[in-house]
């Protein structure tokens, strides 16, 4: 199974539930991508310093090397599965219209960007319960 994880940046929540995913199992394949990676002029770059130190810390998963990636129809429709982790506020305005294509793929989990919060707990929080999740999609999917 191909699962391909989404947020809005892909600087932080898809990647860490891809790192999660691809530590979890050699089964299934991963990937991820932003909504707006193109609109930030982001795409190719890495992930922020602080979650890349908050994985390497906290769950000792590297992800320096990784880079975003700017969601495409075609990575949809290669997925078979696509998971979306977007505030429910943040759907709306950032999920864009192709999205609509592949509903019947998408599950929505509702997490929260991190971007502005300044206290590195509240995001290591947010890590753990991405990593949850991602154990219990495993599971499902295994």
């Amino acid at each position: 199974m191909k699962v391909l994880f989404i947020c809005r940046s892909n600087a932080g929540r898809s990647k860490s539930a891809e790192a999660f995913f691809k530590q979890l199992t050699k089964k299934h394949e991963a990937s991820s991508a932003g909504t707006e990676v193109a609109l930030e002029h982001k795409e190719g770059t890495p992930p922020g310093d602080r979650i890349i130190k908050i994985m390497l810390d906290e769950f000792g998963v590297d992800i320096s090397k990784e880079k975003r990636v700017q969601a495409t129809p075609e990575m949809l429709k290669r997925a078979d599965k696509i998971i979306v982790m977007l505030e429910e506020r943040e759907r709306e305005e950032h999920v864009p219209m192709f999205f609509n294509d592949f509903s019947e793929k998408i599950i929505y989990w509702p997490i929260t960007d991190m971007r502005t919060e300044k206290d590195d707990a509240v995001v290591k929080e947010r890590e753990a319960l991405i990593k949850r999740k991602v154990e219990e999609l495993v599971k499902q999917i295994s």
